[in-house]
């Protein structure tokens, strides 16, 4: 789960996949159907630290190219979010960097509730 992203069709990506019920998914969307994406497993923890944020160019690409948006997001998405602000950023085709702006806020207030229960020195 949460290692490769994509649907039939779809034309972002090389990676061939079959999604199949696991532990993590008992009932896959496409279950038994070949899809098309991006395997997400290739990159390494190196890239993530690197970059030091997450990437929403992927989500973005998968929402414009997907063949029915209104139908994109599970019931799941906004548990996974939080809410359903990302989901209404992306639907509403916002730049990527209106939407990470969108979280500075929430990230400060939770920084400074944060610091008081770090017992070492902050990595930031």
């Amino acid at each position: 789960p949460f290692q490769c992203i994509g649907y039939p069709d779809c034309k972002n990506g090389n990676f061939l996949f079959t999604p199949t019920p696991n532990v993590g998914s008992k009932t896959p969307l496409y279950n038994g159907k070949q899809c098309r994406g991006l395997d997400l497993s290739e990159f390494n923890y190196g890239f993530f630290v690197k970059n030091n944020k997450l990437n929403l160019q992927w989500l973005q690409d998968m929402y414009l190219s997907y063949p029915e948006p209104t139908k994109f997001f599970t019931d799941y998405f906004e548990k996974l979010a939080g809410n359903n602000l990302l989901q209404q950023q992306i639907s509403d085709n916002k730049p990527l960097y209106i939407i990470r702006q969108s979280w500075q806020t929430d990230i400060d207030n939770f920084l400074l509730i944060r610091k008081k229960y770090l017992l070492y020195t902050d990595f930031n």
